[in-house]
């Protein structure tokens, strides 16, 4: 497979009253064509901004890119960190799209959901308002969304939270872009709602043959939709490898952390599992202790949640 984007070595600093934060840490990855490659961990691990990275949407100041590259191989290689302002707007929103988390305030609450995404088409594609609205009506009902029509003319107020994320789906992908970028796309949806918009994000995958970047905390909705996994915390990347991998022998105890504490229907706990369980018994296990701690923290690590029984 062809590489599409290559993250190397990227670090980011944010800068407050309170001191420097590394958001991001010497990261690296890549994206091949046509591949869905997850982002999983928990909120701060450094998932969204590194996506925002790629779109150069982070606000500096108070955000720095310390260092790294990230080169998109579309058509020719280019760093689109190095890339002046004029040639990233052409890129963003044409060659990559992207789906942000909160549908409910994605959308301008004072136009009209068509006009919004004709406003992207003719930016783009210099087409005629005419030409755009037919396309958009097109892409409404790819997305299938319930009358296109009367849809194109309302108010963000007026549809509910999944139909807002169609319509942002339908805007991500009315200019055919070689990668889509989905920050948390579901996290507001109901499990129902958020079934029917997976189903429809891979649909539109296989139809387009476009490369998807997925981040997501949970990896239940990574493991539906992804080809392969990559666990962030604490700004770094602790582990990689394919879905099945990750969800059935993960290395890293953080990981092994996140595997656990999604709920079981086939058994009862006291307790729930939580991370810090499993980066605990990390920890203490890479130290000297005595074989009195030892014996007690076995126990707990062999069963961080106990097990109820009635």
């Amino acid at each position: 497979m062809k590489k599409l984007l290559e993250i190397n070595n990227l670090s980011i600093e944010f800068n407050s009253d309170r001191g420097t934060t590394r958001a991001v840490d010497t990261i690296s990855l890549s994206l091949d064509k046509g591949e869905t490659l997850g982002i999983v961990g928990e909120s701060g691990s450094g998932k969204s901004v590194t996506a925002l990275s790629i779109m150069r949407l982070l606000p500096s100041p108070p955000a720095k890119i310390v260092s790294g590259e990230i080169l998109f191989h579309q058509p020719e290689t280019l760093n689109l960190l190095s890339l002046p302002e004029k040639g990233i707007e052409r890129i963003r929103g044409a060659e990559i799209a992207m789906i942000f988390q909160e549908p409910m305030t994605s959308l301008n609450p004072v136009f009209r959901c068509g006009h919004q995404v004709t406003e992207a088409i003719q930016l783009h594609q210099k087409t005629s308002f005419a030409e755009a609205k037919a396309l958009t009506l097109k892409l409404f009902e790819r997305v299938k969304l319930p009358d296109p029509t009367r849809i194109f003319n309302a108010y963000p107020h007026q549809i509910s939270g999944g139909q807002k994320q169609r319509v942002m789906i339908a805007m991500a992908m009315s200019c055919n872009p070689s990668l889509l970028i989905a920050d948390e796309p579901t996290t507001a949806l109901d499990v129902t709602v958020q079934k029917t918009i997976l189903d429809l994000m891979r649909e539109l995958k296989e139809e387009s043959g476009l490369s998807m970047l997925f981040i997501s905390h949970d990896l239940g909705v990574i493991s539906e939709i992804c080809d392969r996994v990559v666990v962030m915390f604490q700004g770094k990347i602790v582990e990689e490898g394919s879905v099945e991998k990750i969800l059935r022998q993960p290395e890293h105890p953080y990981t092994r952390g996140l595997v656990a504490c999604r709920p079981s229907l086939k058994r009862k706990l006291w307790r729930m599992p939580t991370v810090p369980d499993f980066l605990e018994n990390a920890q203490f296990e890479s130290r000297v202790v005595t074989p009195a701690e030892t014996q007690n923290r076995q126990k707990k690590a062999a069963n961080p949640g106990a097990h109820f029984t009635g």
